[in-house]
């Protein structure tokens, strides 16, 4: 999972430090020399006073989780010595900002800069908060401008998870009372700006959660119509729903066809094992990554243990199911229903490469595998983006483009889709290469048609026996396309 990895301050809604130290009424002077407008306490209370608000100027890079971990760390070990500092020598004629914790302040965030590992923004900012009475937060980002607010209150937290448009570096993020000048505790239980992959797919529990009943215990279940209905929108979105339940496979699975609903998933995993392996060998069998799969249960112990063991995974109570289809709306452009069939035809290759006597390449062969370069255009433009925002895994840059930067690199490179059909079905346009000359811009594939040998027909393809230079940028995740390109490359 993809972090910002940089630190939240307080400042204050009317900031004009420091020519406003003198001036305001309001100014309190705090241990770091600066206007105290907000005090903290354990376990993430947040007392807000009028004008109070948290900040954070984003850098423009992410980190990997473990990345974050080291950097509070060590936040946590110098940030009271720099504190200390500034109340011992605070006297000093400094200029502001040049005094013991505003030297520390630009090294942290620099520091915090030059380790993380990812030039990209974040696609999610998830937070959960409870208070002891009523208020109402407002998030803020100044670049580009865009608000939500959250009412948090005693008795349950508040969440909001929301879906970002794309940040601007040098982007500050807010977090205050809708009303500025109120004073209020806020406990803050998670604040976090996540880079992690939109989702793919989204794993029901059925019991409780998919239907009403328990049906190993002999309940005559009946589907939740919210449920239902959240699994029709999320496919008309392209987000996939598989299962992930404690029940037995073959009763499970008729009940699911007597009621009418079980070609709505994928790759179901039914059996009665922990959740966490269930979601694992869905991920292998769908070759997603765990941060693309969304989980969905009514019981907290399940949920736990999920966050638990797989972190990754985005994990949501079935009184959440309107704030994940939300979600999905406001993500890249799907295939709707399309992607569902095409993943319900792979289960059937599948199944077929089990019964065949022969290795994968010569499965290929058997299935009659076709792969077609078409001009991008029309809405093959549409899907081509939609596979350069969401591929992670076969995707050589990991660049995201926005529509008007994705029509110029169309309009100023030799560029196709790439379409792949065999005799189970057809895969559609999964894959997208773009390049000038001799130089490859662009080359990424859907995870769908991973080990069936296609990148390198198309790459032979356009190729025509030359060999390439390219854009190629090292992520975590995309070994496999680095490892096939690097046949091409002139080097």
């Amino acid at each position: 999972m993809k972090v910002v990895a940089d630190f939240w301050e307080e400042h204050c809604v009317e900031c004009g430090e420091p020519a406003c130290f003198k001036t305001c009424p309001k100014f309190r002077r705090g241990a770091h020399g600066r206007c105290e407008r907000i005090l903290f306490g354990d376990f993430g209370l947040v007392k807000f006073r009028e004008w109070g608000k948290l900040e954070l100027l984003w850098h423009g890079r992410m980190a990997k989780s473990e990345t974050a971990a080291k950097l509070k760390a060590w936040n946590a070990k110098w940030e009271p010595v720099a504190k200390t500092l500034q109340r011992v020598l605070g006297w000093l004629p400094v200029a502001y900002g040049k005094g013991p914790y505003g030297i520390f302040r630009s090294l942290r965030w620099r520091r915090a800069k030059r380790a993380a590992e990812f030039r990209e923004a974040p696609s999610r900012w998830v937070v959960e908060a409870t208070a002891k009475e009523k208020v109402s937060l407002l998030f803020e980002i100044s670049s580009p401008r865009s608000r939500w607010t959250l009412d948090v209150g005693p008795g349950e937290s508040g969440k909001i998870e929301i879906a970002l448009p794309p940040v601007e570096e040098g982007a500050l993020f807010a977090i205050r009372p809708v009303d500025a000048n109120a004073e209020c505790e806020v406990r803050i239980l998670r604040n976090e700006l996540l880079g992690d992959s939109l989702v793919k797919c989204v794993a029901w529990d059925l019991d409780g959660t998919l239907w009403q009943g328990t049906l190993s215990e002999g309940d005559d279940v009946k589907l939740k119509s919210e449920a239902i209905e959240a699994v029709k929108a999320l496919d008309a979105c392209g987000v996939v729903n598989s299962l992930c339940s404690k029940n037995d496979e073959d009763v499970a699975i008729a009940k699911l066809k007597e009621l009418g609903v079980e070609e709505l998933f994928v790759f179901p995993q039914i059996n009665w094992g922990p959740k966490s392996e269930s979601l694992r060998r869905l991920a292998e069998e769908m070759n997603i990554g765990l941060d693309s799969i969304a989980f969905v249960d009514d019981r907290e112990e399940n949920r736990a243990e999920v966050r638990d063991r797989l972190p990754q995974v985005r994990v949501y109570a079935e009184t959440e199911i309107g704030q994940l289809v939300g979600n999905a709306k406001q993500q890249a452009p799907g295939l709707g229903s399309v992607r569902r069939t095409m993943y319900r035809e792979e289960m059937i290759r599948r199944k077929a490469v089990k019964d065949f006597a022969g290795d994968e390449a010569a499965f290929c062969e058997a299935s009659g595998l076709e792969v077609e370069l078409l001009p991008v255009e029309g809405e093959r433009t549409t899907r081509c983006l939609e596979l350069v925002q969401r591929t992670n895994q076969l995707n050589l840059t990991a660049r995201r483009y926005d529509e008007k930067a994705f029509d110029e690199l169309v309009g100023s490179t030799e560029c196709r889709a790439v379409k792949v059909c065999d005799k189970y079905g057809d895969y559609g346009i999964v894959g997208f290469v773009a390049w000038r000359g001799t130089h490859l811009v662009e080359c990424c594939f859907s995870c769908r048609i991973a080990r069936r040998g296609v990148e390198r027909k198309v790459l032979d393809q356009i190729s025509a026996g030359r060999r390439f230079t390219a854009d190629v940028v090292e992520t975590e995740r995309n070994g496999e396309i680095r490892r096939i390109v690097r046949e091409w490359l002139d080097v």
